[in-house]
């Protein structure tokens, strides 16, 4: 009698347990840059995006409710870490979605790879993410430092724009940047006539930009982004290196910077990305959607509808699997398809790297733009598989299995 009331107790108790896990939300962190200087290309709008996807999938998965959980991470990796930390201990998050700096997609993706929960970067741009850094739980959704080099360093300097002088982020991105473009321009030809580096969240370049000048390279990359690269844009038309001759190239642009600078100083730009708000019918319509639900009412850039993309597909294979087991769910987002706007028919590999083709745009002249934010003639469209790291050139031992 006494086994049996102790075996029926124990049966309560599993019972019990059972029943919390499902009704429990399956809750996904959202960890972006809310108050500095990527807020505009992450922060709000990746939260939404975030938001959007789960109300499009249904709001449940597995019979359970889904909760977005957002998060800032002030750009600073130990308090992103901290709070991916808690999130997976106390919260029981399956997944964590990071957008707006790389420092701090390296350390969310330490945290996940000994623990139960899958990391899916957004804006973490530094190509090293999934290359030596790689691990099973993990995908890449936008485009990195290696895709941005190989596109806009091998153009620009097949085009002529043989010599080329760095204005440098002196940070993990910035860096990686730099490096990985320099290696492209030097094997298109090319040759580095010199860098300049600059703290984080800058607003006085004029050393750099005098260091640029004085070079005499037909070429200044920046090699940052977001307000750090718009203020330097403003700075170097003041300065006068476009006009002087020099060809000014934006190594990662958004379209919030072009409306911090202008289109008088943005015209000609070239930049790369995985596509804009406008790119297809499909991308306009759901960028029209964002926009009458965005705090600021600007279109989305690709942080924003990479958030949607990859926890709406994340979900699905969730779904698809039956389980939240970050491995299991991670290796069912690989297999599956993605059929959206944002990458329709792009392909995965085992390292967990999106290659989606790559888009190269140039910004209109002021008198070329007839609609509200219409500001980018294509000029070129890069397959995934051509300026993505190549397999033979990678070091993730996931590729070598």
């Amino acid at each position: 009698m006494r086994k049996f009331l102790v075996m029926s107790i124990l049966l309560a108790g599993f019972s019990a347990t059972a029943q919390a896990q499902s009704t429990e939300p399956v809750r996904i962190g959202v960890l972006v840059d809310r108050s500095s200087v990527f807020s505009g290309a992450d922060g709000n709008g990746s939260i939404l995006g975030a938001q959007m996807a789960v109300e499009d999938f249904g709001g449940k998965v597995l019979g359970r409710p889904v909760e977005i959980m957002p998060a800032d991470h002030q750009n600073k990796a130990d308090i992103g870490a901290t709070i991916a930390r808690e999130w997976i201990e106390r919260y029981n998050v399956s997944a964590i979605a990071e957008g707006g700096n790389s420092s701090v997609a390296f350390a969310v993706q330490d945290i996940v790879r000994d623990r139960n929960a899958a990391f899916l970067n957004v804006n973490g741009t530094s190509s090293e993410l999934s290359n030596k850094a790689c691990t099973p739980k993990s995908v890449y959704w936008n485009i990195d430092t290696y895709a941005l080099a190989k596109t806009i360093g091998t153009l620009v300097t097949k085009a002529g724009g043989d010599s080329w002088f760095f204005v440098t982020a002196d940070y993990t991105f910035g860096h990686a940047l730099q490096n990985d473009t320099t290696k492209m321009v030097t094997a298109a030809g090319g040759k580095v006539l010199g860098s300049a580096v600059h703290p984080f969240n800058n607003t006085d370049f004029a050393s750099q930009l005098l260091q640029a000048q004085m070079s005499g390279a037909k070429v200044v990359a920046f090699a940052d982004s977001a307000t750090d690269f718009s203020a330097a844009m403003k700075q170097a038309s003041e300065f006068g290196l476009a006009s002087g001759g020099q060809k000014l190239v934006g190594l990662l642009v958004f379209i919030n910077d072009i409306e911090a600078m202008g289109l008088k100083t943005a015209q000609g730009l070239e930049f790369a990305s995985l596509g804009e708000w406008n790119s297809s019918p499909a991308m306009m319509a759901w960028s029209k959607k964002f926009m009458a639900r965005y705090d600021l009412h600007m279109p989305p850039v690709p942080g924003h509808f990479g958030f949607y993309s990859v926890i709406r597909h994340y979900l699905e294979a969730v779904q698809a699997a039956g389980t939240l087991d970050a491995e299991t769910v991670v290796a069912k987002m690989k297999e599956m398809p993605l059929d959206d706007f944002y990458a329709k028919g792009a392909r995965f590999r085992a390292d967990g790297r999106l290659l989606a083709d790559v888009h190269v745009v140039r910004v209109r002249k002021p008198s070329d733009v007839k609609e509200p934010y219409d500001y980018f003639d294509n000029i070129a469209v890069i397959k995934g598989e051509d300026a993505f790291r190549p397999v033979a050139e990678s070091q993730c031992p996931l590729l070598k299995q």
